[in-house]
């Protein structure tokens, strides 16, 4: 990193295991002592069935390395740190690496664009426990991003090409379905904003892409898991699809970033098997990854959340 750079910015994502001997290290991170062995052998399972690695960290590091160089070939110098909750290179190891490197305060840049404390106050937790124990270095976060209009256009980008796609014939009687990471109905009763964020980008994304028929559901509902979680449930959608008279779903994960188990296993293979079980064509738009337009909208983000510093 160049230590003559003014300002830092730490990128943070969840993390994932990057072959199967990760998996019981990844594993135990977020579970810690409930993470059974039969939670690790199904686990393993899902992570074969989609190449034995998730292409999270990979992609992360491609997306900051791009982001870096977009912000300093416009006259921002910067350096970009990445940070990951359950796997490497961690959050820790990043915040250690950029107090070595001089930098005495960071944006913390959650990849999580939907507010919440489940995802990216997790994140600014471990980096603020971080950050303590490496002198204190300061940390501040972005105003919210998700209905940002570089993002939405992004996200609306690849939502046109995919239904372009579609057979003329078929786009009539298509579904869309947006999808995001369910979570527990209390955490929405609490005033947590996730929810309500996630329609408004699934909203602007339909509208820019010009699809009038979606709807927004939710997927990846843990194994076991207790109370009410958020609804309707992407599979009983695609159930009240078929049986409406749909010929196809196109599933558009705009919850989710990046490639990772959730779309690649969770949409790819559970969901598209029930969709062809019912006699339904299913396709479905890819996540944005390191698409140029994100890295643009991640850069914009970055220049105007330091913009009041200057």
């Amino acid at each position: 990193m160049n230590q003559q750079s003014k300002a830092a910015v730490l990128m943070m994502a969840y993390g994932a295991p990057k072959s199967l001997e990760e998996v019981p290290a990844f594993l135990k991170s977020i579970l810690g002592p409930r993470a059974t062995e039969a939670v690790l052998k199904d686990l393993t399972e899902r992570y074969r069935r989609i190449g034995g690695a998730s292409p999270v960290v990979e992609t992360c590091a491609a997306v900051a390395e791009m982001l870096q160089t977009a912000l300093r070939a416009g006259g921002f110098g910067v350096d970009v740190y990445l940070g990951m909750k359950h796997s490497e290179p961690s959050i820790r190891g990043a915040i250690q690496a950029m107090a070595k490197d001089g930098h005495a305060s960071a944006l913390a840049l959650p990849l999580a664009p939907y507010q919440s404390g489940m995802t990216d106050e997790a994140y600014l937790e471990k980096a603020r426990a971080a950050a303590a124990e490496a002198g204190g270095l300061a940390l501040f976060s972005p105003p919210p991003w998700n209905a940002h209009p570089m993002l939405t256009g992004a996200f609306a980008e690849k939502l046109k090409a995919s239904f372009e796609e579609i057979p003329g014939d078929l786009r009539r009687r298509t579904l869309t379905l947006f999808t995001g990471h369910s979570l527990p109905q209390s955490v929405a009763d609490d005033g947590d904003p996730y929810a309500e964020q996630l329609q408004l980008t699934a909203a602007a994304t339909a509208q820019e892409a010009g699809v009038a028929e979606w709807m927004l559901a939710y997927q990846s509902v843990p194994q076991g898991a207790e109370g009410g979680w958020l609804g309707p449930d992407a599979g009983e959608i695609i159930d009240m699809a078929a049986k409406g008279g749909m010929k196809a779903v196109l599933l558009d994960p705009v919850g989710f970033l990046f490639e990772n188990l959730e779309t690649l296993y969770d949409l790819d293979v559970v969901y598209r098997e029930r969709a062809e079980r019912q006699g339904l064509k299913f396709y479905r738009v890819p996540a944005l990854n390191d698409d140029p337009l994100f890295v643009c909208a991640l850069a914009a983000i970055t220049r105007s959340a330091f913009a009041p510093l200057s």
